[in-house]
């Protein structure tokens, strides 16, 4: 484990993920910088000899270092000519000049310094204005929630603020020791990017169900800067009821047993304890209870294991290498689902999961083509109601379909594949807009004919969906075409 990641904890799980995009400007300096260095061993000990005696003659020198006459003189020459020592009478004394070289030291060592030029590209980012190291992923991301300095001139007056950040972090920009900045002669502005922050928020176990949110560089943590630019973002966020949930339960004929319920409805806390805690199962046969976000880790890999291996178990009786199936996605209506960087890798390592396995080079590559996905996601109109958020869902969810309704109050979430599990969602919002997904994944055949029907005749129906190819924020193409492998499910 590297440190900067943050540490599994047992008493708590994940259920939701946000990847933040840290505003960063590059800037081009040039500047003088100072040096300090240490004279040469001769130098340095013929200065630091007549330091101490106060002065000396060439023969008292010529003596102390064992030299022969012409080496002694060569030596007092390099001292007249660096203007260190000066003659009185007939002995070497030092000049006010190789003074101040004992004065500014803190050893008693005399040191020099010299003015050299400096000059290189540095990274800031504009939240606490502390220099950073561009990376792969850096760029400028609309998937991602932006984040804004409370001060606001920090990205309007870069120039000024690049140049107090790097006075301030110079030390750590640049290695050379002892070294300080002498004068800057130029600070230009380059290029605008962004750089990836991942927030995970978990739900403690400790009977109380608080969220807490860790972040996927830890150094940031403690920085003020960085929490209050994050909870003015979440702060725009929208908390709903959660009168949903118990007309969804309903629809797959679920009963929560009492040690979850309070007055007749779901505690979360009882519900956490009864099922992640005591490890008890609500649902049912061949269904067990599942927490959090789809695309979280633990949930990412339990779904593409089991693709994989239906696609293997179709293969061995043979029904050719792929999983033909469609599989349908249903996204919730709730404040930042999908914006992060984890769901565009959901949807990429779903459509390897439905393939063998390459030869060679099984890396997984950034691009995701469109065109004949495997997973249909189906967004609500409630997470695109503008340009700015269609641009953001159409790079995060690659294919991603305008389904133009709501579904029941927005809050259920189901991945279905076809005749192989169905997983069921219930976004459950506490006190702030970030949701704890709970449900299950089940491959019991009643609840995948009621998937089915929701999703076949509810869901799609005789809807018409678009894409979400258009720029200005309306209806994109018509692809209503891209859900007609589900017709063949219809009942």
């Amino acid at each position: 484990m590297t440190a900067t990641e943050p540490q599994k904890r047992l008493d708590r799980l994940p259920v939701a993920e946000v990847t933040f995009a840290i505003p960063a400007q590059k800037f081009a300096v040039t500047c003088a910088i100072s040096t300090q260095e240490t004279l040469p061993v001769v130098t340095e000990f013929s200065i630091r000899m007549i330091h101490a005696c106060g002065t000396m003659s060439p023969e008292q020198l010529q003596n102390f270092f064992g030299f022969t006459e012409k080496e002694t003189a060569a030596v007092i020459g390099t001292l007249l000519d660096e203007r260190l020592v000066r003659w009185d009478d007939d002995q070497l004394g030092l000049t006010p000049q190789a003074l101040a070289l004992f004065l500014e030291s803190v050893d008693n060592v005399p040191r020099c310094f010299r003015i050299q030029e400096w000059s290189g590209d540095v990274y800031f980012e504009l939240i606490s204005l502390s220099p950073i190291k561009r990376s792969r992923g850096s760029g400028r991301s609309r998937a991602l929630i932006d984040l804004r300095p409370a001060d606001h001139e920090r990205e309007s007056r870069t120039r000024y603020w690049g140049e107090r950040a790097f006075q301030e972090h110079f030390r750590t920009i640049c290695r050379k020791e002892r070294a300080e900045i002498y004068k800057i002669s130029e600070m230009e502005p380059g290029e605008r990017l962004s750089v990836p922050l991942s927030v995970t928020f978990s739900v403690s176990l400790d009977g109380r169900a608080e969220l807490r949110r860790s972040l996927s560089d830890v150094t940031l943590e403690e920085r003020i800067d960085f929490s209050t630019a994050i909870s003015d973002e979440l702060a725009k966020g929208t908390k709903k009821d959660n009168n949903g949930l118990q007309p969804l339960l309903d629809r797959f004929r679920i009963t929560m047993p009492d040690d979850c319920l309070t007055d007749g409805k779901l505690d979360l806390p009882k519900y956490l304890d009864y099922t992640h805690v005591l490890g008890k199962n609500p649902y049912g046969n061949e269904t067990k209870p599942l927490i959090g976000a789809l695309y979280l880790p633990e949930n990412r890999r339990t779904i593409t294991d089991t693709i994989r291996l239906q696609r293997e178990i179709n293969e061995a009786t043979g029904h050719g290498p792929t999983l033909n199936t469609p599989i349908c996605w249903v996204a919730p209506d709730v404040s930042f689902w999908g914006r992060t960087t984890a769901a565009r890798a959901f949807v990429r390592e779903i459509e390897r999961s439905t393939k063998p396995a390459p030869q060679q080079n099984p890396e997984e590559t950034e691009e995701v083509s469109e065109k004949g996905l495997a997973v249909r996601t189906l967004l609500p109109p409630g997470r695109l109601p503008d340009q700015r958020s269609r641009i953001a869902y159409r790079t995060a969810i690659p294919g991603g379909i305008d389904l133009g309704a709501d579904i029941m109050d927005g809050k259920a979430e189901v991945f279905w594949v076809p005749e192989t599990f169905v997983i069921v969602l219930y976004h459950y919002h506490l006190d702030g807009p970030i949701s704890i997904p709970i449900g299950f994944m089940s491959t019991k055949p009643e609840n995948l004919a009621t998937a089915r029907d929701f999703i076949v005749n509810e869901v799609i129906g005789q809807r018409t969906v678009y894409d979400l190819s258009n720029p200005t924020g309306g209806l994109g193409k018509d692809c209503t075409e891209v859900l007609a492998c589900f017709a063949p499910y219809e009942r």
